[in-house]
């Protein structure tokens, strides 16, 4: 598991390919200085470019009624409440 270049690393990860930490970092920093210098009257949406992990659903761990309840107990407890 530490040698994060492996297939048998990017398979345990759930990676679509093996890559380097140093891949991943060099993909993520391509993708930011494209989205920072996109043309925004062109280009409304980021450009995402592929990378070994895939699309991450951010509310698959959450239902629907636990979100709400989140919500709830942030509000109650923010001091920037509405």
């Amino acid at each position: 598991m530490r040698e994060s270049g492996s297939h048998l690393h990017a398979d345990l990860a759930k990676l679509r390919f093996a890559g380097s930490h140093a891949d991943r970092a060099g993909i993520q920093l391509a993708e930011w200085y494209i989205n920072v210098h996109l043309d925004r009257k062109r280009h409304k949406k980021d450009i995402e470019l592929p990378g070994p992990w895939g699309k991450a659903n951010p509310n698959a761990d959450v239902t629907p009624e636990r979100r709400a309840a989140l919500r709830a107990e942030l509000e109650r407890r923010s001091a920037f409440a509405h």
